[in-house]
């Protein structure tokens, strides 16, 4: 739903499941984390804003786990 919503302005969309933490017997502190990568956050803004909420409404048909949200800049090392 989010790529065929976004189209062209979304450059990435990945899914990270998480499978472990620093210790052996902890599980990892996140089941999931989505990235969605876009020109910047100008971008994110304009492309992603009219599509929030029905992007958020749809969480809850995966999971009743409350999430964060966390906008970050790439930094090329």
């Amino acid at each position: 739903m989010i790529a065929e919503a976004l189209g062209d302005n979304l450059l990435e969309l990945e899914l990270e499941k998480g499978i472990a933490s620093r210790k052996a017997d902890e599980p990892a502190p996140y089941i999931a984390i989505v990235n969605m990568k876009f020109e910047d956050a100008v971008s994110f803004k304009k492309y992603f804003g009219p599509h929030a909420e029905k992007f958020t409404a749809d969480v809850k048909n995966f999971t009743n786990i409350i999430s964060v949200f966390q906008m970050s800049e790439i930094i090329k090392l």
